[in-house]
């Protein structure tokens, strides 16, 4: 293998390598992105429940009230 074969690997590798390095970012990018989604709706669930388990109360105490 001459050394101009070789420089041609390896610049067709550090290319390849490249690309896939930029893929990546990419793909990190939009996992971050939908992480961040995530945990918006998680919040958003976890207030939903605390407000539906205050409801739930008050209606076992009025039912309480309402039995005696």
């Amino acid at each position: 293998m001459t050394i101009d074969e070789r420089l041609d690997r390896f610049t067709e590798r550090h290319e390849a390598l490249t690309m896939n390095l930029e893929l990546t970012a990419r793909d990190t990018e939009t996992l971050k992105t939908l992480a961040q989604k995530d945990g918006d709706d998680i919040r958003a669930l976890a207030q939903n429940s605390r407000i539906l388990h205050d409801s739930i109360q008050g209606l076992a105490n009025i039912a309480k009230v309402h039995e005696q």
